[in-house]
């Protein structure tokens, strides 16, 4: 289910996410392009305000970068710089901490071309 397949290079509006989210605290998570060169563009709307923590991460769970921000109720909207990085499949996780301290997590694979 939920899989395309096609010649080429990757869809830019199918997201691959993987793992467990409830989808209470981060229901509208958005990272693209997808594959991408040299940016790589997070938006999240928050339900309440709290820490949205990103970690990229290689293949062999390596941490190559990392961020934690404060964010309010609404779009968040961050960039990643990955045009640096060698042509590879990374895993990009996502945490949301509340105020309240509810926490909810998800991960998206990400492809990085030349």
């Amino acid at each position: 289910d939920n899989v395309f397949l096609t010649q080429g290079v990757l869809q830019n509006e199918i997201m691959i996410r993987v793992g467990v989210a409830n989808n209470n605290l981060m229901p509208d998570v958005r990272v693209f392009p997808n594959p991408a060169s040299n940016i790589v563009n997070i938006n999240y709307t928050a339900t309440t305000q709290g820490i949205l923590n990103y970690r990229l991460m290689d293949m062999l769970g390596r941490v190559i970068n990392h961020r934690s921000m404060d964010v309010n109720q609404g779009l968040t909207a961050e960039q990643l710089n990955i045009s640096e990085l060698a042509a590879a499949t990374y895993m990009l996780e996502l945490s949301f901490t509340s105020t309240t301290g509810a926490q909810e997590s998800t991960s998206f694979k990400i492809e990085k071309l030349k």
